[in-house]
């Protein structure tokens, strides 16, 4: 009987586990198709449990990509739905919570928050990043726009702008740069690029205007009269300013005008703008021709001569197959200015070096191109030089260097602003050199040896004339003016002394008498004695010496 009692319980036992298997089964469906959309009671070790981190912005979207931090150190990213489940955890009932925090790039990080792990059960925590804010005003040149929303498209979140003031406000935005674009229905939509900082805020303005009538023409060359594509055509309306470009024909086309008169601009980069005014736009018409002509503006093509360290004064540079040419200066710069725009071929020649040839230069509408030149020597020696103030020693600039014994005839060449000057491919030899210039004595030094390979540089120094001062006469200096003065006045008394001798000659009793005394004195001694009578007496005095007389006078 013992044997049957035993028997007959082991289906019983059976039949009960299968029981307790099934109960558990439907537990696990039950659970997974709860409210809740985790559970780990099926993924779950047991014993252990589970956190469900739920990352939002500060304005409650879900955040994809997020990482998630379980005490400090990053346990996985956020999906789709913006959650990531850490599962595994042992309890800590009654131990140190778990530390949690979230961050994504260009967010601020969240605040770390506490999570508690029960056994076999799975704990819920949202974690908050705080966004960017890019906040402003939406309206027309007339007023407040009444339906108007600001989007960013590429994040794909939108706010709708207040009738009453025209603000909107777009919070949790990543920092960076946005393209946020203003719109409204009848109204030309608008999109500027916006900078935000992180966890900060932006202001961004939008002035819409109406869609009404429109402007179209064409764009001109004005010089050759061909269509200009790529060139900017403006419209000002209201304070907002329209611009688009013209078509590779030339062609443009404003849309959403308001009605009114308006002045058209049309600009390109190498070109002076160009405007037609008193545009006049009747809404729903199209108004046409308003054609523009833009004038090229100059061009320049400059650049230095030089060979080696020495620049080169008096190259020349012109363009290939045209007359156009120009010297290079004392300071080795040259400039061609107004060439039209095109590729040339540019030509540096001076005596002593080889010819240089650069091809492909192009010259930009309006542009500035920059072409330097290193001349090469031809073979032969070279002959290199300085030359200085005596007085100074600073050096000279523009002297005029010649080799006056050079055959089959002299060569010249001009110092630089260095008051460096030399020849190339002269035969190896002595010469004589001459220097030059105003304000300084000529100079000539001879026996100068030009060497195949030498790489020296002579010295010369020329003395400046001496400072004179500037004379009462024009022309000449003070002394020289003093000098004729002189002259001027000798030859004047000389002709007067030899008129009073001719008129001595020709009319002695005209003639001026020249007073003498010692002829009066004896005059009158003879007068004396021919008029004394008896009585009379002449007496010396002894201590004089002087004679005494008594004149008897007539009655």
């Amino acid at each position: 009987m013992a044997r049957h009692s035993v028997s007959s319980s082991l289906p019983t036992a059976i039949i009960a586990l299968v029981l307790i298997l099934g109960a558990v089964g439907a537990g696990v469906i039950v659970s997974f198709s709860s409210e809740e959309p985790r559970t780990v009671s099926a993924l779950q070790t047991p014993g252990l449990g589970a956190i469900n981190v739920t990352v939002v912005d500060n304005v409650g979207r879900y955040v994809v990509d997020a990482t998630v931090r379980l005490n400090g150190t990053t346990v996985g990213v956020t999906g789709a739905d913006g959650t990531y489940l850490i599962h595994d955890l042992a309890p800590n009932e009654t131990d140190l919570p778990y530390k949690l925090s979230a961050a994504k790039s260009n967010y601020w990080d969240s605040l770390p928050q506490d999570g508690t792990v029960v056994e076999n059960q799975t704990t819920y925590v949202t974690l908050t990043i705080q966004g960017s804010t890019i906040l402003g005003t939406v309206t027309s040149p007339t007023g407040y726009i009444s339906g108007a929303t600001v989007s960013i498209i590429s994040l794909g979140y939108s706010a709708s702008v207040s009738p009453v003031n025209g603000s909107y406000r777009l919070d949790g935005l990543p920092g960076g740069t946005h393209s946020v674009t203003a719109s409204a229905q009848g109204y030309v939509p608008q999109t500027l690029d916006v900078f935000v900082p992180i966890a900060d805020s932006s202001l961004a303005n939008f002035v819409l205007v109406t869609q009404n009538g429109s402007i179209s023409g064409c764009t001109y060359h004005s010089q050759l009269g061909t269509p200009l594509n790529a060139t900017n055509v403006s419209v000002q309306i209201g304070l907002v300013t329209v611009t688009i470009q013209s078509d590779p024909s030339g062609n443009y086309n404003i849309t959403n005008v308001p009605e009114g008169k308006y002045i058209v601009t049309a600009s390109r980069e190498g070109f002076l703008a160009a405007s037609v005014t008193d545009v006049e736009v009747t809404r729903g018409n199209r108004t046409l021709g308003v054609d523009l002509y833009l004038q090229e503006k100059p061009t320049r093509l400059y650049g230095v001569v030089r060979s080696g360290q020495v620049l080169k004064v008096g190259a020349n540079i012109s363009i290939a197959g045209t007359d156009i040419s120009t010297l290079s200066g004392s300071d080795g710069n040259y400039e061609i200015r107004n060439l039209t725009a095109g590729v040339y071929v540019v030509v540096a020649t001076i005596q002593g070096y080889e010819t240089q040839s650069v091809t492909g230069v192009e010259i930009l509408p309006g542009g500035e191109t920059q072409l330097n030149f290193n001349m090469t020597g031809l073979p032969g020696a070279r002959l290199r030089g300085t030359v200085k103030d005596t007085r100074t020693n600073a050096p000279i600039v523009n002297v005029l260097v010649t080799v006056i014994d050079l055959s089959p005839q002299p060569r010249s060449v001009y110092t630089d602003i260095n008051g460096e000057f030399e020849f190339a491919a002269l035969p190896a030899d002595n010469y004589t050199l001459r220097f030059e210039k105003t304000g300084y004595r000529p100079l000539e030094i001879s026996d100068v040896e030009a060497v195949d390979g030498s790489i020296e540089i002579i010295e010369f120094q020329m003395t400046p004339l001496r400072e004179t001062f500037e004379g009462f006469i024009e022309g000449l200096d003070m002394a020289h003016s003093m000098m004729l003065l002189a002259l001027a006045l000798a030859l004047i008394i000389f002709v007067v002394a030899l008129a009073l001798r001719i008129r001595t000659f020709i009319s002695p009793s005209t003639t001026p008498a020249v007073y003498d005394q010692s002829e009066e004195e004896n005059a009158d001694e003879e007068l004396g004695e021919e008029e004394l009578g008896d009585g009379d007496s002449v007496t010396e005095d002894s201590e004089s010496g002087s004679k005494n007389k008594k004149v008897r006078k007539l009655k």
